[in-house]
């Protein structure tokens, strides 16, 4: 099983399929086609499937008694998807492929309610944050047009969103004991899981009492687990351990306590630091700045290395956003994912001919 690999040892399952196409060209709008059809396929397995035909509490389906995939991976998975498909409609409207521009903007729609329905509170702000960059980069092309259809997904979201409240005559009633709610009164998961967060500007540090809270807890115990160990960190073992022994003293909120060794921080930067200390930052810095560096070099050219670029940054940003409350690259799916990605990426760049250097 991956989950049994020491979590940078995941790489390896993707390893394999990069060394194969080593020798192989990846056409960009095959991927992007690829993308336009994954988002497809999750929003008839997740929406049309999960939440219409077996109302499943926010789209979990229950294989042979096992979840077919992990609530917050579907989320950020479809945050990725999202990224690349928003890229796809700018890209395939500029070549003038119309009925692909459709699909493009139809699958960003789609994996925007994917998340919503999910509940994935990260993976929405990824939504917010990646509508408006995109905004600001149409602003500055003078592509005003295209605004409107591009911010789609976020006017669609904010009315599912805040829609919900005002034509639902009745109260929803959340509790912490029940953080896994689907829908009440048809309301999105995701507003369900905002009420829970009522409380949260009365938070006090060593005291844990909803999804968020929780998360500071985490955090808390990350940062002091890295002033312990700052260079290397605690690893896995002693990690759980110190932890374990900051819940008994207090100084996180005793109900705490873990018994997995390698249980999430919650937060990419704050979990690497206390399990891995600076040199593992270093190692999840490179991770986002290496490839982020590369896309941002294509922006310069005038053909599809331009939309190359976009779509790597807004990729990477994905992960960056969702990493702000989770640990993606720690987890075999979303890992996995975020590398060939951006490996495919990478070879349809070098796949076009270098012909045209016209700066934008």
């Amino acid at each position: 099983m991956p989950n049994a690999f020491d979590p940078v040892s995941r790489y390896l399952m993707a390893a394999v399929i990069i060394v194969g196409f080593q020798h192989h060209t990846v056409k960009f709008e095959t991927f992007l086609k690829g993308t336009i059809c994954g988002a497809f396929i999750g929003f008839v397995i997740y929406i049309l499937y999960a939440k219409f035909y077996l109302d499943a509490p926010r789209l979990r389906i229950d294989v042979f008694g096992l979840i077919g995939m992990f609530t917050l991976s579907l989320s950020y998975i479809s945050l990725a998807l999202f990224s690349i498909s928003i890229i796809a409609f700018i890209y395939f409207i500029k070549e003038k492929r119309y009925a692909l521009t459709i699909f493009s903007l139809l699958a960003a729609n789609s994996t925007s309610y994917i998340i919503l329905e999910s509940g994935g509170r990260g993976a929405l702000a990824g939504v917010f944050v990646l509508s408006v960059i995109l905004a600001l980069y149409l602003l500055i092309k003078k592509q005003f047009s295209f605004l409107l259809p591009a911010l789609s997904p976020l006017i669609i979201t904010l009315f599912l969103m805040f829609g919900s409240m005002t034509f639902s005559n009745t109260d929803t009633v959340v509790t912490a004991s029940t953080p896994s709610a689907a829908t009440v009164d048809n309301k999105p998961a995701v507003m369900a899981r905002f009420a829970q967060e009522k409380n949260i500007f009365d938070y006090t540090p060593g005291h844990a009492y909803s999804s968020m809270t929780i998360r500071f807890e985490y955090w808390r115990s990350s940062f002091y687990q890295f002033l312990h160990s700052p260079v290397f960190g605690l690893g896995y073992i002693q990690r759980l351990e110190f932890h374990n022994k900051l819940a008994a003293e207090g100084i996180i909120a005793e109900s705490m306590k873990n018994n997995r060794k390698n249980f999430s921080g919650h937060n990419e930067f704050f979990h690497i630091i206390g399990t891995k200390g600076l040199v593992g930052l270093a190692f999840i810095l490179a991770l986002y700045f290496v490839p982020l560096n590369f896309f941002r070099k294509q922006l310069k050219f005038s053909d599809a290395r331009h939309y190359i670029g976009l779509a790597g940054i807004f990729m990477i940003l994905s992960f960056m956003i969702c990493g702000l409350t989770e640990t993606q690259l720690m987890k075999h799916k979303t890992i996995v994912l975020y590398t060939l990605f951006t490996f495919f990426l990478y070879k349809s760049a070098l796949t076009i001919k270098d012909n045209t250097v016209i700066k934008l």
